[in-house]
């Protein structure tokens, strides 16, 4: 195996899972949510908002 696979399998050990979070988000952090909106602002693929994208996430989710 390539030197580099064995020190990353080395570092996802028992204690790497078990301290890992069990969500996933920049929302998860305090002071998240402002952060995420603040990117959607500078860093836009599309002009939208962070409440559009969330609807747009619930529409795709939607069944029908």
């Amino acid at each position: 195996m390539l030197p580099a696979f064995d020190a990353l399998i080395a570092q996802l050990d028992a204690d790497y899972e078990r301290l890992a979070l069990d969500e996933v988000g920049l929302d998860k952090f305090p002071g998240g949510k402002e952060a995420h909106a603040w990117l959607l602002r500078h860093y836009p693929t599309h002009d939208f908002t962070a409440a559009a994208q969330r609807l747009g996430e619930c529409l795709r989710r939607s069944p029908g």
